[in-house]
């Protein structure tokens, strides 16, 4: 605490001390922000965008898998299902 006359002692009792628990990183990847940023996806996209990004970026991973002795006919078979 500082005034005209230079730094003063502190009085006991009258403040708090609070030290967060926040964790290390983006402050934008936890806590409230989080919950904000959905909370504005909601409210600002309609149903039909959410539907056109899920269209867009939802669909499922693909992954096809072959055995030790597969032949390179039956890899190329697996290759065109995945494309």
């Amino acid at each position: 605490l500082r005034d005209n006359a230079g730094p003063q002692i502190l009085r006991p009792d009258s403040y708090l001390i609070h030290v967060a628990k926040a964790k290390s990183g983006l402050a934008i990847r936890g806590g409230l922000a989080r919950l904000a940023a959905w909370a504005w996806l909601f409210k600002n996209y309609s149903l039909k965008d959410w539907a056109i990004f899920l269209e867009a970026y939802g669909h499922p991973l693909r992954l096809g898998r072959y055995g030790q002795h597969a032949k390179p006919e039956e890899k190329q078979i697996l290759l065109r299902a995945a494309r």
